[in-house]
């Protein structure tokens, strides 16, 4: 019996902003959303290890020119957040627990939970307080283990391949979520198939 809906944040509830705030600002500047955003360096953010203000002083020294595109890119990407997918939670709040289990950075965390983004949720874990990222077992283990939760009666979304395979193997009913499905049909189906 399903009891448990797990989200993963960016690409399921959230778009990833900074791509898109580079898009949006520094059309010519494109090749920085792979400097930036897809990098180790943005893995240690995710890890918490660093904050977006560390990496300024990386990237300006390696993009002098661009010191300023960069500095206002690392320090105000995360405010242009487009949400998605989000009604399902409320439609789902009343009959099941709500998780996310993110790898996010510190800086983006703390914008949404000002916003009080995270009160729709019964827990939340963050990569940046663990010092782990997805795929990590111990990070899908420290949300079992924080809230009681059985993965057999679980399902765990996210839009990363190895981030569903970690959680398959670790019994999670999982939803690979790419855009392109009705995430709400694809929930309802997985429930019913569980609890008949």
């Amino acid at each position: 019996m399903i009891k448990n809906i797990i989200f993963d944040m960016g690409g399921v509830l959230i778009e990833f902003a900074g791509p898109i705030y580079v898009r949006n600002h520094y059309k010519d500047d494109i090749y920085l959303i792979d400097e930036l955003f897809h990098s180790k360096d943005w893995e240690k953010v995710d890890l918490g290890l660093a904050k977006e203000e560390d990496l300024i002083e990386k990237f300006t020294r390696k993009y002098p020119d661009k010191k300023d595109e960069i500095e206002d890119i690392l320090l105000n990407w995360h405010k242009e957040v487009i949400y998605k997918n989000t009604d399902i939670i409320d439609k789902l709040k009343n009959d099941y627990k709500i998780y996310a289990l993110t790898n996010m950075g510190e800086n983006h965390f703390n914008y949404l939970s000002d916003r009080n983004f995270f009160d729709r949720f019964d827990g939340v874990i963050a990569s940046y307080k663990l010092h782990l990222i997805k795929p990590d077992n111990r990070i899908y283990e420290k949300l079992l283990e924080e809230f009681d939760i059985d993965p057999t009666e679980s399902i765990f979304i996210d839009d990363n391949k190895k981030n569903i395979k970690a959680s398959e193997k670790l019994g999670f009913n999982s939803i690979l979520y790419d855009g392109n499905i009705d995430l709400y049909e694809k929930i309802k189906e997985i429930i019913a198939s569980n609890n008949s």
